[in-house]
């Protein structure tokens, strides 16, 4: 078997996968008109229909179970669980999965998000409404606005400067002046 946990059929030019346990060792391969056996011990380990021409046929339960996890991530499911932390989190996420150009370097990021999600649940939402407006979609620079607590400075500034928001029962003084009350 081969490093990569495959057989090569030369006449189907087709890989088979087999169980990663026997990666590197010794084994039988009984080839048959419609399918191809891998024995190892007197014991049937693998067993594939045969696909010329294929390339390569993979069954997932021969790979180790950190590449079975790897294979199956669902990026969807992270960005879901991500946005429930925090709507400018959702954002964030999606943005990265948009920008990312492979699959593999957005799922990085998004897990180390996660990670930041776990340590500051109380500011990172606020950290990524920061990211967004800066055009900043790296973890380093989530973490450079949490480190430097740019984000604690901003929800601070904001609450300082709360305004009351504009609304018809609001009256100035002008109000009382037209209705001839004098003070």
């Amino acid at each position: 078997v081969t490093p990569t946990g495959v057989i090569y059929l030369p006449e189907d030019k087709t890989s088979y996968s087999v169980p990663y346990s026997l990666q590197g060792k010794k084994v039988e391969v009984l080839v048959a008109p419609g399918y191809v056996e891998v024995w190892h011990d007197h014991e049937r380990m693998a067993r594939h229909d045969r696909q010329s021409g294929a390339g390569k046929i993979l069954c997932p339960t021969h790979r180790p179970e950190s590449h079975r996890w790897f294979a199956d991530r669902n990026t969807a499911e992270l960005v879901r669980d991500l946005s429930m932390k925090g709507t400018h989190v959702g954002s964030w996420a999606r943005t990265v999965i948009d920008r990312s150009p492979h699959e593999d370097q957005a799922w990085m990021i998004l897990d180390g998000l996660r990670q930041l999600v776990r340590r500051h649940p109380d500011r990172i939402d606020t950290a990524c409404r920061m990211a967004i407006g800066q055009e900043r979609f790296a973890l380093r620079d989530l973490k450079r606005i949490l480190a430097g607590e740019e984000d604690v400075t901003l929800a601070n500034d904001e609450r300082m400067n709360l305004e009351l928001p504009l609304h018809e029962n609001v009256r100035g003084p002008g109000y009382y002046t037209s209705q001839g009350v004098q003070a």
